[in-house]
């Protein structure tokens, strides 16, 4: 049986015992008593029973409650701590905290929220908590700092609370390092992959003007050849025909190089 229904239980006997033998109590002390009397009694008995139930309930309750927030604040599997407003020290944290970040309880509880981050971040939280409002805050993009070095990337809920008389922070972070990692994959395989298509690009766009001029410049020298029997004009033909041959290679040689280029980012 728990205690707040024995309290209730032991309230109901003594209201039941008061209501039958109250007023005989009271009139052997006092003499006989007036009905207005009689009500000024019973209402006091009220009053003072159930101010009593409510420090009692209050008292007997209070234990168990702060047990629970205890084990669902020491079990909860992402690091939580709390951490005082004014000094940004650390006052407590739990064991996903010391597993996390590789600190003892005593290393958090001697250092602030500032030490776990590196030096360059700390003016930006220093700006952040000048701006901060007594409500839930949720943020990302932070880095954080483990006791060997190691950087991870975390996202932040935050919101105040009141402990051991002071005003704290309660913090929950979360390790998002691996979604960052996976978001860079995804932004550099973009980039390859736009970079690839310029130059698919600029390959048809080379296709369609510069390969074009020689191959236009070819198959009309190859009729003049075959429409001519002066031997200068020949060699004229022969020679532009060079010209336009090795203007056709270079297009092809540097298409090919930009193939090979896209191919190597890619492997």
């Amino acid at each position: 049986m728990s205690r707040s229904l024995k309290i209730s239980l032991a309230f109901l006997v003594l209201g039941v015992a008061w209501i039958l033998f109250g007023s005989l109590i009271v009139a052997s002390f006092s003499g006989p008593l007036t009905a207005i009397q009689q009500k000024l009694i019973d209402s006091a008995f009220v009053i003072v029973s159930a101010i009593a139930i409510f420090f009692a309930i209050k008292k007997g309750d209070r234990p168990q409650v702060d047990g629970q927030y205890q084990r669902l604040f020491e079990s909860n599997p992402n690091p939580l701590w709390i951490y005082d407003n004014t000094s940004l020290r650390f006052v407590k944290v739990n064991d996903a905290a010391v597993a996390k970040y590789q600190y003892s309880r005593e290393q958090f509880h001697a250092m602030t929220i500032m030490e776990i981050r590196p030096s360059e971040e700390c003016q930006r939280l220093t700006e952040r908590l000048k701006a901060l409002k007594d409500e839930v805050r949720t943020s990302v993009g932070w880095r954080h700092m483990k006791a060997n070095g190691e950087i991870i990337n975390v996202s932040i809920v935050s919101y105040p609370v009141m402990f051991d008389g002071r005003q704290c922070s309660l913090v929950i972070a979360t390790d998002i390092t691996e979604l960052v990692e996976q978001e860079q994959k995804l932004q550099n395989a973009y980039q390859k992959i736009k970079s690839f298509n310029d130059t698919l690009r600029q390959i048809a766009w080379s296709n369609s003007h510069e390969m074009r001029k020689p191959v236009c410049s070819i198959i009309s020298l190859v009729s003049l050849l075959q429409h001519t029997d002066n031997n200068q004009e020949r060699r004229q033909y022969l020679n532009l025909l060079e010209t336009a041959a090795t203007e056709l290679d270079e297009v092809l040689k540097h298409n090919e190089k930009m193939t090979e280029v896209e191919t190597e980012i890619e492997s």
